[in-house]
């Protein structure tokens, strides 16, 4: 994202926008497999659903509240 900062009105797709777009698309496939694994762990069969709806839920407010800021 701090490479997304430094574009200007005049700022060309190949050396400025397309390298920070795969690192952020790398970093978000890193991220987003492993984490529903790691949350819902140790979570027995019957409570998997509910546990699984507060990890999406608290995805998209963590989203909007960074954004916000």
């Amino acid at each position: 994202m701090l490479l997304l900062t430094q574009l200007g009105a005049a700022s060309s797709y190949w050396p400025n926008i397309l390298p920070a777009l795969i690192i952020i698309s790398l970093g978000m496939g890193l991220i987003f497999v492993p984490l529903p694994a790691t949350a819902l762990f140790a979570v027995r069969n019957h409570d998997a659903g509910v546990a699984s709806a507060v990890l999406n839920t608290s995805q998209q407010i963590g989203g909007s509240i960074g954004i916000a800021f």
